[in-house]
């Protein structure tokens, strides 16, 4: 019975969890504060996969600087959900290109 009752408690708490993700996944945006849409670009050259991997994350961190000049210094946020990246790995030159968009909250 024991075991019954905590299986019910998981499966509770994780329907809750599952129910409430979604909304606060969006919860920078709604924060109160300027909403700046940014796109940065980078390309590197290298083996296919390991490039993509390491644009994203250079990507990424060019939108966070792009989101401390925008946002003049300040606070700010960035959701996760609201970034979209895209790729191109040209096989003949051996150089991937990539963007990333998102939008950032510059936070009052």
């Amino acid at each position: 019975m024991k075991i019954k009752l905590e299986m019910a408690g998981f499966i509770a708490g994780l329907t809750i969890f599952c129910a409430t993700a979604p909304s606060t996944a969006l919860a920078c945006q709604e924060m109160p504060g300027d909403l700046h849409l940014i796109s940065v670009d980078g390309s590197k050259k290298g083996e296919e996969f390991a490039v993509e991997h390491d644009l994203i994350q250079a990507n990424r961190n060019r939108l966070n600087e792009q989101a401390i000049i925008v946002c003049s210094e300040g606070e700010f946020c960035v959701e996760n959900a609201s970034i979209k990246t895209t790729f191109f790995f040209h096989p003949w030159t051996r150089v991937g290109h990539g963007s990333m968009t998102a939008v950032v909250n510059c936070l009052k």
